[in-house]
């Protein structure tokens, strides 16, 4: 049932954080982004949280 709601087709077709490219970006949000995340600290307190295969911004601040 969650392909057939508005907020998810939202998610997927929002835009991309990356330079990777689109179609790459939305293939790796339809596999809920598999490799899982990356950690950094770009000179906050907050950890920033990237996807390690299509670098997607996966943080609440993104």
């Amino acid at each position: 049932m969650k392909y057939f709601n508005l907020q998810w087709y939202k998610y997927l077709f929002s835009e991309t954080s990356n330079e990777i490219g689109w179609i790459l970006t939305i293939w790796c949000r339809l596999r809920k982004h598999p490799a899982g995340i990356s950690l950094y600290y770009p000179g906050g307190l907050e950890p920033g949280m990237r996807c390690k295969n299509c670098g997607d911004d996966l943080g609440i601040d993104g």
